[in-house]
C-alpha cells in the first residue's frame, strides 16, 4: 500500500497524527459548547419527535432487568 511501511505503522501514524488530534478537538468543542454532553442535537430531536403516551416512545432508554 505504501512503500516500505507495514500496515501497523500506517495505522499507528493515522492514530497519532489524525485520529487522536480529531478526538481531542471533538472533546474540547463538546466541553466548551455542550457541557460535555454528546449527541445534543439528536437527544433534542428525539424529545421533539417522539409520540407522547406511545408505549414504545419512552423519553429515555429502556432499563435492563
Amino acid at each position: 500500500m505504501i512503500a516500505d511501511r507495514w500496515t501497523f505503522q500506517i495505522v499507528e501514524d493515522f492514530d497519532a497524527h489524525y485520529w487522536t488530534t480529531f478526538r481531542d478537538f471533538d472533546a474540547r468543542a463538546r466541553n466548551e459548547l455542550a457541557d460535555g454532553d454528546r449527541h445534543v442535537y439528536e437527544a433534542r430531536m428525539k424529545q421533539r419527535e417522539r409520540t407522547r403516551e406511545h408505549p414504545a416512545h419512552d423519553a429515555g432508554p429502556a432499563l435492563a432487568d
